[in-house]
């Protein structure tokens, strides 16, 4: 897993090798008056499987 912000290369070499990109937007702010968005990119070369729990 690689944690970083959005980048061509990256994205390029992740599609083409089947790699999954989560995309996290966040709101970062010093001032309570500005609300910018922030994008971070987890990238796996793997697939988590939801596991069961008592409530399904």
């Amino acid at each position: 897993m690689l944690t970083m912000f959005p980048d061509d290369n990256i994205e390029r070499y992740a599609n083409g090798n089947g790699w999954i990109i989560h995309r996290i937007e966040r709101t970062i702010s010093a001032s309570k008056t500005s609300h910018r968005k922030q994008e971070e990119w987890m990238v796996c070369n793997y697939q988590l499987e939801e596991e069961p729990t008592l409530f399904d």
